[in-house]
């Protein structure tokens, strides 16, 4: 894998241009393809003749002019010439067995250009919408929860539109606290990163004075993005529309033409700049991660996590911390079903069958996992392995067929006390610190809808790191990275599940009986379920979600 540096305004430049280009590639492919006409081939060695027209789409209005051929719903996206071209067009003639050739476009094509714009605006649109009180009470009572002891979770739960919704209100903008980034990716004043806390976007900057803040990325005028870039610095923040000016703490602090121009315009004199900034998040760190809430209702940062939590997470960024890269992956999945995966201790040696060979994990090493803070939402994984009397771990045993060139790649050095091998820290709602051998990184958790989410891991290092152990670092996040062995495995797992209970007419039930029924505090064996019902035994307290009556049958 190469190095991945954090991208500067060149890098964010190049992804947007490849971005741009990838749309434009695919717009000219549709719209191309919509109006390429079916051609007759001649028999051989005779002059084959086509005629000029073109199949009718439902629902189109004829028309000419600069709009012929724009379908009657704009965001259709279909282009198809308009009645009159059709019926006036003439016959072209073709060689024996050829095809009308595609034509070329090039963004001077108004339609195109109409095409390609409503394309970025629709897939720039994030799922979920806010919901008043008693509209997401009734929402809530409305839908089936699992059964009483967690272990049968009904399927709707990951396919239903109103449950997604739900949990944008209640979980993702309710009582929670959110990963927003580390301190260190904005380390000077103006610094600034952006990110999604569930499908609203957020900014996080600091001032001139040091302080961190965060808010919405979403002008307070009309609503566009105020900040486009992924990262950078500036002195303020300036929305492209009617170019309202907001300080680095969200506070509008400049509007043009507030008082309008000579004499005419501008706003009500009762206007002001006071009430009109950015939507705010409380912001609390812990060891240099920047956690964000938008509840007033929520407890203290340390109070949410829980002793155990707080512990590991001094421990694993105990040093100066340095960030190393990212990636993103997106899986066309329910946020959930990734949730569930790393807390499934079951799944990791059956699907991953790798890890025990090499081992790196497997069902019989100790471990445990604690789930007793806030309900089981939030879960600490930790594996040990032994180690000798110098506190080295043995070679890792060489596979029959398929023996490793690197050992490191599985085993690494150790770097934690009691021959603590692997952690995963899994903060609800939104991130997972994953800590396998000389691995570092967190994954933000973005549900983009129902049926998509996608996560975003910074990989991060200390700053006293020499370069054999960045090196290091870096070659096992070959193995665990989304282009590695256990992402690739994990998201197909999820995707064919999306996929086999995303059919409203087969109503079924997930099993957790693996290790019992009901709930625990702590496992002390990777040979249960307990993790994923504790998991869903939070989610209904949160999301306040009745659950049936009795157990499941047995």
């Amino acid at each position: 894998m190469e190095k991945v540096a954090a991208p500067d305004d060149r890098f964010v430049g190049l992804c947007r241009c490849q971005v741009f280009r990838r749309r434009l590639h695919h717009a000219q492919a549709e719209y191309g393809a919509d109006h390429q006409q079916d051609a007759e081939p001649g028999p051989a060695g005779a002059g084959g003749r086509v005629q000029g027209a073109g199949r009718a789409r439902s629902g189109e209005v004829g028309r000419s002019g600069p709009s012929a051929g724009l379908p009657a719903n704009p965001q259709a996206a279909v282009f198809w010439p308009s009645r009159e071209r059709r019926a006036t067009r003439r016959p072209c003639r073709l060689r024996a067995g050829a095809m009308r050739r595609r034509p070329k476009f090039s963004l001077r094509s108004p339609r195109l250009r109409i095409y390609l714009h409503m394309q970025i605006i629709q897939r720039s649109i994030p799922g979920g919408r806010a919901m008043d009180g008693l509209e997401s009470a009734n929402a809530a009572a409305r839908i089936a929860g699992p059964s009483s002891d967690f272990s049968r979770i009904p399927y709707h739960l990951y396919t239903d539109r109103s449950v997604f919704d739900l949990e944008q209100e209640r979980i993702f903008r309710g009582p929670t606290w959110s990963y927003l980034g580390f301190e260190t990716e904005v380390r000077e004043p103006g610094d600034y990163i952006t990110g999604y806390v569930g499908t609203t976007p957020y900014v996080l900057t600091r001032d001139k004075d040091g302080a961190l803040h965060a808010f919405v990325n979403r002008c307070a005028h009309r609503g566009v993005a105020v900040v486009r870039d992924l990262r950078g610095n500036a002195r303020n923040f300036t929305c492209i529309y009617h170019q309202w000016c907001y300080a680095l703490n969200g506070d509008l602090i400049g509007v043009p033409m507030m008082k309008g121009m000579r004499g005419v315009g501008g706003y009500p004199d009762d206007f002001s700049v006071d009430g009109h900034g950015l939507r705010k998040l409380r912001v609390e760190t812990l060891s240099g991660i920047v956690f964000g809430t938008f509840s007033d209702e929520t407890p203290p940062l340390e109070d949410y996590l829980g002793p155990a939590i707080c512990a590991r997470l001094k421990m694993v960024c105990s040093r100066p911390i340095k960030v190393t890269g990212y990636h993103r992956h997106t899986m066309r999945a329910n946020w959930k079903l990734f949730v569930e995966n790393t807390r499934d201790m079951y799944h990791a040696p059956m699907l991953h069958p790798f890890v025990s060979v090499f081992e790196i994990a497997d069902a019989a090493m100790q471990a445990t996992m604690e789930m007793s803070h806030r309900g089981g939402l939030n879960s600490l994984l930790s594996g040990y392995r032994p180690t000798d009397a110098s506190g080295a771990r043995p070679p890792p045993r060489q596979g029959k067929r398929i023996p490793l060139e690197e050992p490191d790649v599985a085993i690494g050095v150790p770097e934690f006390p009691d021959g603590l091998a692997i952690s995963i820290i899994s903060i609800f709602p939104s991130c997972l610190f994953t800590l396998p051998g000389n691995t570092f990184s967190v994954r933000q958790i973005r549900p983009k809808s129902v049926n998509e989410v996608e996560t975003v891991y910074t990989w991060y290092a200390f700053e006293d790191d020499d370069d054999e152990m960045i090196e290091q670092r870096r070659m096992q996040n070959n193995m665990f990275g989304p282009a590695g062995y256990v992402a690739m495995e994990d998201a197909e797992a999820m995707e064919l599940i999306q996929q086999r209970i995303s059919d409203a007419a087969l109503e079924g039930r997930s099993v957790l009986e693996f290790g019992g029924r009901g709930t625990e505090d702590r496992i002390d064996h990777m040979l249960s379920e307990g993790a994923l019902r504790a998991f869903w035994k939070g989610y209904c307290d949160i999301m306040d979600i009745p659950v049936s009556d009795g157990q499941a049958a047995a």
